[in-house]
């Protein structure tokens, strides 16, 4: 992997236009357009107050397991110097990027490669946020520089330990032990045994926490592995094909996505055929096997794999000029117009205000973590759709939860709270946010425990005690939608269905929309 004489010089000067176009993108940015920017950059607060790797600014502390620590480590000089200083961390990722692209030079031997993956909207987007894919390929290529080169015993083993350093910047790190073994398959010269107890040694403890806790519960959520792969396929393949061409977020609805396979399946080929991109080859398709197993179908997490893909796709397209000033222009226009198109700040000032205005004690819930970064105050995540209120009021409780902030395009999730009142009152609302202030009733919670109880009791089988628990929930809560579907529910499973028949009806003049009572109303 030697850099190239001849293009030293100019690899100055296309570095110097990444960074730029970089710091141009970061000017229309704050942290906080992803929900792991607050939890990377809360974890390294955490590291450099030296307490545990814990999210302190939520409340409800747990042990972290779905991030791993060596980002957050990266950052935490950064919070140590500035806590709410986020330049410092975007100067960071800016410098791991920097150092990527130019290793990105050599390693492809084609000076418009680096620039084609700088130029892609994507990469500028999760430039601009403070997020880990910069540091990590910057990781990436001096292992693929260590890797390819002849090994002994010894290097063997430092060759697994530099291993736990890449699993302790993005997880997708270990799928370098089977892509390792792999390329040394046929040649022999890694001493497997020094590799693997190095590997172990490194990586083991990083891997198996968060492997036996589900990754904080993301690798839970679809266990059955061939489910998995066909909604993968449908998702992940195509959209890395489109990826490397253009931004995948606006491909027009008139082309089919499966049209991306194409270009993914011509970067494979010219991968396999590129003697010197053989572990490139080794590292992208053992990616692609955690289709198998990984239940998530963004395109942002394929971007370890892009860069290497791009040397495939123009080594089998012979390199022409013309076709990759024109796809660098194509990906120039759309991040031009996306950093256009979005406002120039995150930070809503009445939202602010408002949190700031909190009494001491106080906390926020949220569908998006990072807009607290401003201001220190717990606050407890909101999936997107809360309408089963049942799962998550005692949270709110717990935690003593003031004020839930929705994304005003979360339309579904503000219809249900527009429709119960008795629990949430819609402050205010601006053009990004709702804002609503949680003020139950006094029997609230009293409710809710007989709630829980018929709900405990249905799913053990045991419809007549959920009937009677549920009817002493209507009783001090008669206006709540979810227990009268609850009870209506319950009704059917003790085969009183006219009498749910009735409540249903009752439920749907008061609110045509209520969606507990649609659940319900499917086992009639």
């Amino acid at each position: 992997m030697a850099m190239p004489p001849s293009l030293m010089s100019k690899a100055n000067a296309w570095i110097a236009l990444f960074l730029l176009l970089v710091l141009a993108a970061w000017s229309h940015y704050l942290p906080g357009e992803y929900n792991d920017d607050a939890a990377y950059i809360g974890l390294a607060r955490s590291l450099s107050l030296g307490r545990p790797y814990l999210q302190e600014w939520s409340p409800g502390l747990s042990a972290q397991t779905r991030f791993p620590p060596g980002f957050p480590l990266l950052l935490t000089p950064a919070q140590w110097l500035a806590p709410h200083n986020y330049d410092l961390c975007r100067a960071i990722v800016c410098l791991c990027a920097a150092g990527a692209m130019y290793l990105l030079i050599g390693y492809s031997r084609w000076l418009g490669i680096p620039v084609l993956v700088g130029s892609n909207y994507l990469w500028l987007h999760s430039s601009s946020a403070v997020l880990s894919e910069q540091p990590f390929l910057l990781a990436l290529l001096l292992y693929f520089r260590a890797v390819e080169r002849r090994q002994t015993l010894r290097s063997s083993v430092f060759l697994g330990l530099g291993l736990g350093l890449l699993c302790a910047l993005r997880t997708i790190g270990m799928m370098l032990i089977p892509a390792t073994l792999l390329f040394h398959l046929g040649k022999k010269t890694l001493h497997r045994t020094g590799f693997l107890l190095g590997a172990v040694l490194s990586a083991g403890p990083l891997i198996i926490p968060g492997i036996l806790t589900g990754y904080g519960g993301e690798l839970n959520k679809s266990p059955n592995l061939l489910s998995n792969l066909l909604d993968n396929l449908g998702v992940l393949p195509a959209s890395l094909g489109w990826m490397l061409l253009i931004n995948v977020y606006d491909l027009p609805s008139v082309i089919p996505r499966w049209l991306g396979l194409l270009p993914l399946s011509l970067a494979l080929l010219g991968l396999w055929r590129l003697r010197q991109s053989s572990f490139s080859f080794a590292w992208v398709t053992c990616c692609l096997s955690l289709l198998l197993v990984w239940p998530y179908q963004m395109p942002r997490l394929l971007l370890p794999l892009v860069p290497f893909l791009h040397i495939g796709l123009w080594h089998q397209l012979g390199r022409r000029n013309w076709l990759c000033g024109a796809l660098i222009f194509l990906n120039l226009g759309f991040s031009c117009w996306h950093i256009w198109r979005l406002p120039s700040h995150y930070d809503d000032p009445e939202v602010l205000r408002a949190v700031r205005a909190l009494p001491a004690g106080s906390s926020i819930a949220a569908s998006q973590t990072s807009l607290w970064l401003a201001t220190d105050v717990p606050s407890l995540h909101l999936d997107p759709w809360v309408g089963l209120e049942w799962t998550w009021l005692s949270s709110l409780a717990e935690h003593n939860v003031r004020l839930i902030i929705l994304n005003r395009q979360d339309t579904r999730t503000a219809e249900s709270f527009n429709r119960r009142s008795h629990l949430y009152h819609q402050a205010f609302s601006s053009s990004e946010w709702i804002v609503y202030r949680f003020q139950p009733p006094p029997d609230w919670q009293q409710a809710l425990k007989w709630q829980k109880l018929a709900r405990t009791a249905l799913s053990l089988q045991n419809p007549d005690k959920a009937v009677l628990f549920f009817q002493s929930a209507l009783q001090l809560a008669p206006y709540d939608h979810s227990i009268a579907s609850g009870l209506a529910s319950a009704l059917v499973a003790s085969g009183q269905k006219e009498n749910a028949r009735r409540l249903l009806q009752q439920i749907f003049r008061s609110d045509p929309d209520c969606f507990e009572a649609r659940l319900a109303s499917r086992f009639l």
